[in-house]
């Protein structure tokens, strides 16, 4: 569904995620917003959801961190 991905950020502190040492890579991607997204294995649904509605909330450990850099 995404193009032309961008780095944004690697994130892999020991202790970022409680249950194990996790490294995450962050992409933006441009996408068309009349796409659909499919859920796979990991989830039962999926769907855009806007930045700005973004809370930290509805996202797990600290992706929220990515989302803020992005709003700026």
């Amino acid at each position: 569904i995404g193009s032309n991905p961008i780095s944004i950020a690697v994130h892999g502190e020991p202790t970022r995620d409680p249950r194990k040492h996790v490294i995450a890579l962050f992409y933006r991607v441009e996408v068309d917003p009349d796409s659909v997204p499919i859920a796979g294995d990991d989830a039962s649904e999926a769907h855009w959801i806007p930045l700005d509605e973004v809370t930290e909330e509805i996202i797990a450990g600290d992706h929220i961190l990515i989302i803020n850099m992005l709003r700026e």
